[in-house]
């Protein structure tokens, strides 16, 4: 029995070493496979939060963009409601304001450029805005007339 064991140690040694060489290789793929699983879910993970932050940051420009609106609103209300009178579109402030729209439409180029709505909608706030202080000027006036 002791000369068939070592007849076969020789072999089993050169075995056993296959066998450790294979387990080794085996479990570096192992660690390779959960490295790579490991950076797809912390992919995914920041994806969630980019996710979130971004619905977050889109209901806060929903709300900026409603309360601009209500403003813009409020102040062509103003406009619409205020009496038509020819003194404040006389004044200075006025002329201004409307020259500057004039500005946004040149003569013979309105259709190379069109202004964006933003730089209408500016434009129109101006105007409204100088239309109400003139407005304004002109009741203070009264006041102090009557």
């Amino acid at each position: 029995m002791s000369a068939l064991v070592a007849r076969f140690a020789p072999w089993s040694l050169i075995a056993l070493a296959i066998a450790g060489v294979v387990i080794w290789g085996l479990w570096g793929r192992l660690e390779a496979a959960n490295t790579k699983l490991d950076a797809a879910n912390a992919v995914i993970a920041q994806a969630e939060k980019d996710k979130a932050a971004n619905a977050k940051a889109v209901q806060q420009l929903a709300q900026k963009l409603t309360d601009t609106e209500t403003k813009v609103v409020t102040v062509t209300e103003k406009v619409y409601a205020a009496p038509v009178t020819r003194d404040c579109a006389q004044s200075p402030a006025m002329r201004a304001a409307s020259n500057g729209l004039r500005q946004l439409f040149p003569v013979g180029q309105a259709d190379d450029r069109r202004p964006s709505d933003n730089e209408l909608a500016a434009e129109r706030l101006r105007v409204a805005k100088a239309y109400l202080d003139c407005k304004a000027r002109h009741a203070a006036l009264a006041d102090r007339v009557k």
